[in-house]
C-alpha cells in the first residue's frame, strides 16, 4: 500500500486527505501535477531517485481515499521544474529543464491525443529563466498565446543566482 497526502487550502481553511494506492507510485522531485477534472490528475516529468530526468506521464483517479493509476506512458522527452497548462487537446509545457534539443527557456506544445510534440517556441527574453516558476495562461487563441510567469529562477554553484521578476509576461 502506497500513500500520498493531498492538502487543499483556500482563504478560510486547510484540509488534508491521505490517498491510498495499491500500485507503486513513482518517486519524483520537481514534477508537475495538473487537475484534469474533479477526480483525475496527471503527473508529468520530474527527477527520478537515480538522478535521471523522467519521461513519464501518468494519470490517476481519486475516489474518496482510494487512488488508482489509470494509465502511464512515455513522452518524447524528459522534463522537470516546469509548469503545465491544458486547453482541450492542447497541453503547453512552460519552461523547465528538458532533454528536448537542449532547449530550456521555451514553451512546448503537445497534442494530448497522440502525445507528440506539435511545436517548441523559445522565449526571446534575456531576463527570464523559465525554471521553478509558476505560470498562468491569460490568452490562448489560435493565433496568439500570452503567459504570465510568476517567480522562478535558479541557482548555479559556478555562475550564481538568477531570480526572475515577480510577474513577467511572454507572448507568442
Amino acid at each position: 500500500m502506497y500513500e500520498i497526502n493531498v492538502t487543499e487550502a483556500d482563504s478560510l481553511s486547510v484540509s488534508s486527505n491521505i490517498i491510498k494506492f495499491e500500485d507503486e507510485l513513482p518517486r519524483l522531485a520537481s514534477a508537475t501535477c495538473v487537475s484534469i477534472n474533479d477526480s483525475e490528475y496527471e503527473i508529468m516529468g520530474g527527477i527520478k531517485p537515480d538522478g535521471f530526468i523522467s519521461q513519464e506521464i501518468f494519470r490517476f483517479k481519486v475516489d474518496g481515499t482510494k487512488g488508482l493509476i489509470t494509465w502511464r506512458r512515455s513522452m518524447e522527452f524528459g522534463i522537470y521544474g516546469h509548469s503545465v497548462y491544458i486547453n482541450g487537446n492542447k497541453m503547453l509545457v512552460i519552461g523547465g529543464i528538458s532533454t528536448l534539443h537542449e532547449i530550456n527557456d521555451s514553451v512546448i506544445e503537445i497534442d494530448r491525443e497522440s502525445w507528440k510534440v506539435r511545436s517548441v517556441k523559445e522565449t526571446s527574453s534575456t531576463e527570464l529563466l523559465l525554471v521553478g516558476n509558476g505560470a498562468r495562461v491569460t490568452k490562448d487563441t489560435g493565433s496568439e498565446t500570452e503567459i504570465e510567469i510568476i517567480g522562478g529562477g535558479a541557482h548555479c554553484f559556478a555562475f550564481g543566482n538568477h531570480l526572475n521578476p515577480l510577474i513577467s509576461t511572454i507572448s507568442f
